[in-house]
């Protein structure tokens, strides 16, 4: 039997494809037709790490509070192509801050600025005194809920699963947060933003890392 397409050889042609992308974050430059290096509040700079997974680097600067990182872009507005109660990502990536407070929310989101209106994120910010990895969720629902995992700056791979009826993260092939209901039906777009919030020893070699993006309409 011969197909017209690899999606034929798995799914009935009645069932319609959802949204899905993958990014390894390899090679010499950042894939610019589908990411765009946005600063959220000053201080931001990006590049391919020149070692091996090194990925995807990027770095806060001298500017205080630091904030921005990766979006999907499609000038003059972003492509939002998934749903953020219907969605699944797969993102491996490492905090590089050391002793200063700061981290990442990688996931999904339905803007680029400070208020992260809708928004679902596997994150490692300790800005408002986290200390263990958690998902992060603001929106119709907003909490943070905390994995038993303590933040470092190891590289580390998580999975989000958002449903209408809740929404999980694995971190390391193993679940360990279950949230409730309401992250609502809202538009969104891949998000993979950080901040250095510390602004006693800002402009130090500070950072967070990419190493692979996955995520599909669910």
């Amino acid at each position: 039997m011969t197909f017209n397409s690899v999606y034929e050889i798995t799914n009935n042609l009645s069932t319609v494809a959802g949204q899905h992308m993958i990014d390894y974050f390899t090679g010499n430059s950042l894939d610019d037709d589908r990411w765009h290096l946005r600063t959220v509040n000053g201080g931001i700079g990006g590049a391919m790490s020149d070692e091996i997974d090194g990925g995807y680097k990027v770095s806060f600067t001298t500017h205080t509070t630091s904030w921005g990182g990766l979006v999907f872009y499609n000038s003059p507005n972003y492509a939002r192509s998934f749903n953020l109660q219907n969605f699944t990502c797969i993102v491996t990536a490492k905090r590089g801050l050391g002793s200063e407070t700061g981290g990442f929310w990688l996931g999904m989101s339905n803007v680029i600025n400070t208020t992260q209106n809708h928004t679902v994120a596997f994150s490692s910010s300790d800005y408002s005194g986290q200390t263990k990895f958690f998902l992060y969720r603001k929106g119709d629902v907003t909490n943070s809920i905390e994995s038993d995992i303590t933040i470092d700056d190891n590289w580390h791979t998580a999975k989000i699963q958002s449903t209408p009826n809740g929404t999980n993260l694995s971190i390391d092939g193993v679940l360990k947060v279950t949230g409730a209901a309401g992250s609502g039906d809202h538009d969104c777009s891949p998000s993979l933003t950080g901040i250095d919030a510390d602004s006693a020893t800002h402009g130090q070699d500070t950072s967070f890392s990419l190493r692979y993006f996955e995520a599909w309409n669910t």
